[in-house]
């Protein structure tokens, strides 16, 4: 204001002073309203632009809803004519079609004659470019009315499954769910037979959760969004649905979720995280290898349309009609339809308590409620409409008078002519539901309360009571919200509403006209699709881990002459428990393991995070090596006794680590701890699963400060935390146990050690020749498994375990098969691809070494078996992929010292520089190796099988080789048998040397 004006306001009377203050008032008012077009206006034409940017991303979108934009309408003569609906979804639409083709898919909501259909189809093209969907009036029944509005549409809003009615009990029906796949299978067919490769598919609501899936399956790339037009129900209430992972599942299909709310898709994250037991982000969630985005998008509605109505001069000769019928009465509006949700009884009794309370408003107060009938076939509905209709004449009945009635109850639809013009003349919105997806009645409102040419104004703008259990409440911030279960609250709300200041009116409609007039259906539709083409564009398609071809593994094994198998034990052999000892194996895995591990071409090594005397119990009898709490202790099966890898390992630790584990443990229902020899492990299977992983991520903090300087590490594994030895893991025990292998020498004594060699294989008394570095490190090896292993190759039958003997020679393994389920395997994945690359690079460089020197005898084991590496140059086995390895090789044992070796041994003086031979590596150059990951997780695996029984599958297969491969070896050595006996030996020919 100007100086001037300022000034005189301090010499005005009071009277004066409240008039100048009120002109201010209105002339801030104004400009406001003219900065809000200005911004509108601006911001308008960001979305412009936005749309713009967005059309040539989007050749086609199919639209797939339940219902078509259409009402097919049957004449008396037959003739089929059809009606463009209006609703929600139609609308959003409108603003966008000039930007891109639609293709709408959906059902017609009736049953079609089958020789109707083909002419039917091709009209729907040409005409509207909508596709139909048939559907019997019999699965329309179990699918539409049965599975989608009897189960979804309660449990979605709340209200639980009933199982007892008064006619009985009330059961789930699987019928209902199998006709709800049918149906969404149908729908997959129809949008399969007119998709592109550049068309993006948008799905709607809950009729069509399985759509994504069936889509999914068919084209793998497709590109799918799905939104939800109503709420998501919290966890605790959506798990109560028998087919809930099912319905989980199928959404996950799709690229993007898109849902009205942020409480909404933090209810569906929430169910995913407990029901199917994954981690998920705000962003969204990860499940069986393809990450699902989550977004927020909150309808709105076209405020044109709505000013459009209003310029009409039949809706303006309309509202000064009303303002001349309820003239010195203040006027609220309800509009709903008669559902439970909408709170239609709670909306009467808060007015009802707000008239008893305040007599003063009895004859100054008119409710309008327009109540549209809806499914009035359905038992619960009837009920309900016969409520409304008694609780409106009690109330009517106590406080209406011979001139007016308190409550004007519409209960049919009216023309959307009519609406407009008692949502202008209306002082106040009503909005009690009890659970709402959006609610745009209150968008609709807040547009018409503008000021129309030649209509007397009312006193400020009208004032929007909204239920706090609508979804529009967290969008409408200008809004009087409140609980409608609370009537006390209601009835003071009322009263409040119809006694605000002009002023605050003005303020609060403002507020909420900027944001319905900014976020339009339009701006809903370009929003969501905006987000839906960057997610496609920007995600990078993940091929996942490629299924496990079973005939191929199977021709691997049985073409090997030498195999190493290794395996996870818990959720890999056994299902994963919640307690150690429930994990035992069943006798289906103990006998194709010990077949497996009987054939003499395979080393079966079975690697667990479970206590020794676990592994002992349940697998100590078969030929298997065996490895206990993921790697710190292992044993081979001629070993005795445990070999560990950390000897003297201090675990002193466990005194600071326990009592921070016993914290979390009290405070935290269903978990425990396991103490084992060289670890400590907090279970949490059991516990709350968001509860149970933050507690695991805040201890994993608070030990992370106290064991810095301790050579520990924190594991976060399947539900589990463990703290445990730097160096036990599983790829450190399979290293130790593969250089324990090829340690096995060519001679034994007595006892099965392996002799150091004489130098050169000289004679007593003959100088010794000069030892090649390979023979060195073949000594040190020996020397090495002697002073760990003497006494301890053969088991003594003082504890029951059978003697298996240590195979003669080292063999060259051709045939690896490594399969684990969790994080704590990817080690031994590495591991395997470092080791078959090392092996590559060394028979390449003994290849490159060799050029100019004589061809050698071939090198065979005992059996025959070849172990020269193959002469053509070295491909890349079936199986194994490009991972980074972690550079592992077979190094010396880290109990041995080198210096002092050397001084003891001048032998060992090193010698001028030569290739390693590549016959002293454990895997063959070729060997086929595959590292196999149960579940479709993100992996260092090459392969995945899908579940337990994939495995035991392959497991099968290989024992069945072994079983056939162990029975023609009998077969031939019983007829060689039978043919020496019956044969006369030639005794010239009998070489005794």
């Amino acid at each position: 204001l100007p100086a001037t004006d300022v000034a005189q306001l301090g010499s005005d009377t009071p009277d004066e002073l409240a008039v100048q203050e009120q002109a201010i008032l209105a002339s801030i008012q104004d400009l406001q309203r003219q900065l809000l077009e200005v911004r509108t206006a601006e911001e308008g034409d960001e979305d412009d632009a936005e749309a713009d940017d967005l059309g040539p991303d989007i050749n086609r979108v199919l639209v797939v809803a339940n219902r078509l934009p259409l009402t097919m309408i049957r004449g008396d003569d037959g003739e089929v004519t059809f009606r463009m609906s209006s609703g929600g979804l139609v609308t959003a639409l409108q603003g966008t079609k000039l930007e891109m083709e639609f293709v709408w898919i959906g059902w017609l909501g009736a049953e079609v004659p089958e020789e109707e259909q083909p002419a039917l189809t091709a009209r729907l093209w040409e005409e509207h470019r909508c596709v139909p969907v048939y559907i019997t009036e019999e699965l329309a029944a179990k699918f539409y009315n049965g599975f989608s509005n009897d189960v979804l549409w309660p449990l979605f809003h709340y209200v639980p499954l009933p199982m007892y009615k008064g006619s009985g009990e009330k059961k789930f029906d699987m019928s209902l769910w199998h006709a709800y796949k049918t149906a969404n299978d149908l729908f997959a067919q129809v949008v399969m037979d007119i998709y592109e490769s550049d068309d993006y598919i948008w799905v709607h609501d809950y009729h069509l959760m399985q759509l994504p899936r069936e889509l999914r399956s068919r084209r793998e790339r497709c590109r799918i969004a799905w939104f939800l037009h109503t709420p998501w129900p919290s966890s605790e209430v959506y798990r109560i649905l028998p087919v809930r992972k099912a319905l989980l599942e199928g959404l996950l299909c799709a690229d993007l979720l898109g849902f009205q709310t942020y409480d909404y898709a933090r209810h569906f994250l929430s169910s995913c995280s407990r029901v199917l037991e994954v981690d998920s982000t705000p962003r969204g969630v990860e499940y069986d290898n393809h990450f699902t985005a989550v977004g927020v998008f909150p309808i709105g509605i076209d405020p044109e349309f709505i000013s459009g109505l209003l310029n009409k001069a039949n809706v303006q000769d309309r509202i000064r009609e009303l303002q001349e019928t309820f003239a010195g009465r203040k006027l609220i509006l309800g509009v709903d339809r008669v559902d439970y949700i909408k709170g239609m009884p709670h909306k009467l009794l808060g007015l009802e308590l707000f008239l008893t309370q305040h007599p003063e408003w009895r004859e100054k107060v008119t409710l309008i409620q327009v109540g549209v009938p809806s499914r009035t076939s359905v038992e619960e509905y009837q009920a309900l409409a016969n409520h409304v209709n008694e609780l409106v004449g009690r109330i009517n009945g106590n406080f209406g008078t011979l001139e007016a009635s308190p409550i004007h109850y519409i209960n049919q639809s009216i023309s959307q002519e009519e609406l407009v013009a008692i949502y202008n003349v209306a002082d106040a919105c009503l909005v009690t539901s009890v659970r709402d997806g959006m609610n745009l009645v209150s968008h609709e409102y807040v547009a018409a309360q503008t000021n129309v040419p030649g209509v007397t104004q009312k006193d400020g703008p009208g004032v929007l009571i909204l239920s706090e259990f609508a979804g529009s409440a967290q969008c409408l911030s200008g809004a009087l919200r409140v609980n409608p279960w609370n009537t006390q609250e209601l009835a003071n709300t009322i009263a409040s509403a119809l006694s605000l200041s002009p002023r605050e009116k003005e303020l609060r409609h403002q507020k909420l006209t900027r944001y319905v007039k900014l976020h339009t259906a339009s701006y809903w539709a370009r929003s969501l699709l905006s987000d839906f083409v960057e997610i496609c564009q920007t995600k990078p398609h993940k091929t996942g881990l490629p299924l496990l071809q079973k005939d191929d593994v199977l021709e691997a094994y049985r073409s090997a002459k030498k195999r190493l198998i290794i395996s996870d034990y818990d959720g890999t052999l056994t299902t994963l428990q919640s307690l150690p000892q429930l994990a035992t194996p069943s006798h289906t895995i103990t006998s194709i393991l010990d077949v497996i591990a009987r054939d003499p071409k395979n080393t079966l090594l079975i690697i667990s995070g479970r206590e020794r005397r676990f592994m002992d119990t349940w697998l100590g009898r078969l030929r298997v090596g065996l490895a206990a709490e993921h790697g710190s202790y292992y044993r081979l099966p001629w070993d005795v006794d445990w070999q560990t890898l950390c000897s003297d390992v201090d675990v002193t630790w466990k005194k600071v680590v326990r009592p921070i584990m016993e914290y979390f443990e009290e405070r935290t229902p269903g978990t425990y701890i396991e103490d084992k020899d060289s670890s400590l492990t907090w279970h949490y299977r059991d516990a709350d699963p968001h509860f149970g992983s933050w507690q695991a991520k805040d201890m994993q903090m608070h030990m992370e400060d106290v064991l810095t300087n301790l050579p520990l590490e924190i594991l976060q594994g399947n539900k589990v935390l463990e703290v445990r030895h730097r160096n036990a893991n599983k790829s450190t025990v399979l290293e130790a146990v593969l250089t324990r292998l090829v340690s096995i020498g060519n001679e034994t004594n007595g006892a099965g050690v392996p002799q150091p060699p004489t130098a050169g294989g000289a004679e007593a008394g003959e100088a010794s020749a000069p030892r090649t570095i390979a023979e060195d490190e073949e000594l040190v090896r020996n020397l090495a498994k002697k002073s760990q292993s003497d006494g301890q190759l053969h088991a003594g039958a003082d504890d029951g375990k059978p003697a298996f003997d240590m195979p003669l020679a080292f063999e060259q393994v051709d045939f690896v098969f490594c399969v684990g389920d969790d994080r704590s395997d990817e080690d031994m994945f590495y591991y395997l691809k470092s080791l078959y690359t090392e092996a590559q690079e060394a028979h390449a460089e003994h290849l490159y070494s060799d050029v100019d020197k004589a061809p050698e005898t071939p090198r065979t084991s005992e059996s025959g078996t070849s172990l020269e590496p193959l002469t053509a140059s070295p491909q890349p086995a079936v199986g194994v992929g490009s991972g980074l390895g972690l550079g592992l090789g077979l190094g010396l044992p880290s109990e041995m010292n080198l210096a002092a070796m050397d001084m003891q041994h001048p032998v060992m003086s090193p010698q001028p520089a030569q290739p390693a031979d590549p016959r002293t590596r454990p895997l063959h150059a070729q060997a086929k190796v595959y590292t196999v990951h149960l579940g479709a997780d993100n992996s260092a695996a090459d392969f995945r099988v899908d579940n337990l029984s994939e495995l035991r599958r392959v497991l099968k297969g290989f024992a069945k080789i072994s079983e056939v491969e162990a029975q023609t070896a009998e077969d031939k050595t019983r007829a060689s048998s039978v043919h020496a006996s019956q044969s006369v030996p030639d005794l010239k020919s009998v070489n005794y040397d």
